[in-house]
């Protein structure tokens, strides 16, 4: 959106499986999108194997339950802790809570009149 320079977006796959999120993700990874967009970091794509075989590392994920400023609606916590408690039950996964860092208050000066002027 031209004036929301400030917002970067993101993309959030939906999908009724596991393999669908796999496609997904290799297909957008494999248009190298970071030669267009110098913003973005080049990554290759990793067979879940390679990332827990280094060193034997489990891999990390965070979740955000809630920003403080949206509160996601109930069926999408039940979604999310559904696959929380499977991410936890597996042993080469370790799963943490993610608090942004002064979400508020950036929220606050990105829809204040004065940052809209800029």
């Amino acid at each position: 959106m031209i004036g929301a320079e400030h917002i970067i977006p993101c993309i959030g796959p939906m999908s009724t499986s596991l393999y669908g999120l796999k496609v997904f993700v290799q297909t957008l990874i494999a248009a190298k999108p970071w030669l267009v967009e110098p913003s973005l970091l080049p990554f290759e794509w990793k067979d879940q194997s390679q990332l827990w075989k280094k060193g034997g590392k489990k891999l990390k994920v965070a979740v955000i339950w809630d920003d403080g400023v949206v509160k996601p609606h109930p069926p999408i916590l039940r979604g999310l802790k559904e696959v929380v408690d499977k991410l936890k039950a597996s042993e080469s996964v370790e799963v943490v809570d993610w608090t942004p860092y002064k979400h508020d208050e950036a929220w606050s000066i990105i829809v204040s009149p004065h940052a809209r002027h800029q």
